[in-house]
């Protein structure tokens, strides 16, 4: 019966354990293209903007998806 407990109890701590999410690594990527806005010069700004949309866009589209395969 203690095993039973203890195992429970290794399985709950293990989901305590933060981790770092897939999404988020990539929506703090879109940070590095915002850095390059203040050092860059003016001609840059365009692919920089679009590094960042689609960075952060591709984040939050990955943010959806592990939302979504949680609930099922």
């Amino acid at each position: 019966m203690s095993e039973k407990k203890t195992s429970e109890a290794r399985a709950a701590t293990r989901e305590d354990i933060p981790r770092m999410e897939p999404w988020l690594a990539v929506s703090s990527l879109s940070l590095i293209p915002t850095v390059g806005l203040f050092v860059l010069p003016e001609a840059a700004m365009i692919p920089m903007w679009i590094a960042m949309a689609v960075l952060m866009g591709t984040g939050i589209a990955m943010f959806l998806r592990a939302e979504r395969s949680k609930k099922d």
